[in-house]
């Protein structure tokens, strides 16, 4: 319990420090995304250097480490995807919250608020818990639920704040389409690489998969990382595909007015 404790104070530093970042700058729809998918490229790479650290599970179904330098392999590739989460959602927030509303500000503080609430909620399932929290009892379990399908809905809420797209010209389209689609791209990889699980018979560190050193560091953390990468992958999609009809649309007015 102590171990989660720091691990809460720790991360909330990090959100508040990569909030700080963020918001020290005002940069166009263009250069979020340009940005977003340099800061992706950026810690995918980190996560790849540590992943090559030696050091694996004797077995990866009990996350039973082989080696001490596992904590510090799972600890590194958490903290390098949790920070590079964070960057997601708060600068594609931007994007989202281009033009403030009340009912938009509340959308982004309630999305925030269920994921904060799924975290802690999966704080009992850790390996170093004896119950899971699935078997231990249908209380945290409904919890989990509930809190988990109100993230996703205050997740897809968010993806549809697109006030941002009328400000752009049809070159700056055109180009936010490509970005858009690269980070999607990229944060369908991200995403796989999290959650895959790796097959119980491969006990090295060539043939294992992020996901059991993740689960070994937090469980919680993993879920709170994957559901801010699904945002970003949901409002990356959401923007592609609106501004693809946009752009048509804008095409076929203006052919038809002429």
């Amino acid at each position: 319990m102590v171990h989660h404790a720091a691990l809460i104070l720790c991360f909330l530093c990090l959100w508040v420090a990569v909030a700080r970042l963020v918001r020290n700058s005002r940069p166009t729809p263009i250069q979020t995304f340009w940005q977003t998918i340099l800061a992706i490229l950026g810690g995918s790479f980190a996560a790849f250097l540590a992943f090559q650290i030696p050091g694996d599970f004797v077995d990866v179904e009990d996350l039973n480490p082989a080696a001490s330098i596992v904590h510090v392999k799972s600890a590194l590739l958490s903290v390098l995807l949790a920070g590079l989460s964070f960057f997601v959602v708060h600068r594609l927030g931007l994007l989202v919250r281009f033009r403030r509303t009340r009912r938009s500000e509340r959308n982004w503080r309630l999305m925030l608020l269920f994921v904060g609430i799924v975290f802690l909620i999966v704080i009992p399932e850790n390996h170093q818990f004896a119950p899971n929290f699935i078997s231990s009892g249908d209380l945290y379990y409904i919890l989990f639920i509930l809190s988990f399908l109100a993230a996703i809905v205050f997740i897809l809420m968010n993806s549809i704040r697109l006030a941002w797209i009328v400000r752009l010209s049809h070159r700056e389209q055109g180009a936010a389409i490509g970005l858009g689609a690269l980070t999607v791209g990229l944060l369908v990889c991200v995403i796989l690489a999290t959650v895959v699980n790796s097959d119980a018979s491969f006990v090295s560190t060539t043939f294992s998969l992020p996901r059991p050193f993740l689960r070994f560091y937090s469980s919680s953390l993993t879920v709170a990382t994957v559901l801010f990468l699904l945002f970003g992958l949901i409002y990356a999609l959401t923007s592609v595909l609106s501004l693809i009809f946009h752009l048509l649309t804008t095409v076929a007015y203006g052919r038809s007015t002429d």
